[in-house]
């Protein structure tokens, strides 16, 4: 039977690795685009440029493109290449289309997106950011061998739970 002592100090143990997956997680961002003008053509007082030059884009952010339109839907292409968003050129894009989308930064660097409803594109209806941040596979949820402070947390399980038996 164990001691009331060697059970405080597992129970202290517990909570410092508790503390220590709290502190290491990283808090994930929904950026919705163009605030509260959303994601429509852009009056003539506003820029998705200025807009994200004030946001800071991280892998693992989430973008969320709320479409105001009146049309009952709207689109997002994401495009690859800076000289297909500057020309808004619509042949190799990724389309979407609905009344709203969240999408998973995944990748640092650059990402482009713009609207190919009509001349949306061309009216400013696009968006150019910047994401820093270590890339990711996919949006599931990490498990104990993804997390970073994983590894140490193992560690200390394995040296600390053998001196209560």
């Amino acid at each position: 039977m164990a001691s009331l002592s060697s059970f405080m100090g597992w129970l202290l143990g517990c909570m410092f690795i508790i503390a220590a997956l709290l502190q290491g997680a990283d808090a994930e961002t929904t950026h919705t685009v163009g605030g509260s003008i959303g994601w429509t053509i852009p009056p003539s007082n506003f820029s998705y440029e200025t807009w994200a030059a004030s946001q800071t884009f991280m892998v693992g952010d989430y973008l969320f493109f709320n479409f105001t339109s009146n049309t009952t839907n709207d689109d997002v292409a994401e495009v690859y290449s800076k000289a297909d968003y500057e020309s808004c050129n619509k042949t190799s894009v990724s389309i979407t289309l609905g009344s709203s989308l969240s999408t998973l930064i995944t990748t640092a660097g650059e990402h482009y997106y713009f609207s190919t409803i009509g001349q949306n594109c061309v009216k400013n209806q696009k968006l150019a950011i910047n994401a820093s941040g270590t890339p990711i596979s996919s949006p599931s949820p990490p498990s104990s061998a993804s997390l970073t402070v994983g590894g140490f947390t193992l560690l200390l399980l394995s040296t600390i739970i053998p001196f209560f038996y």
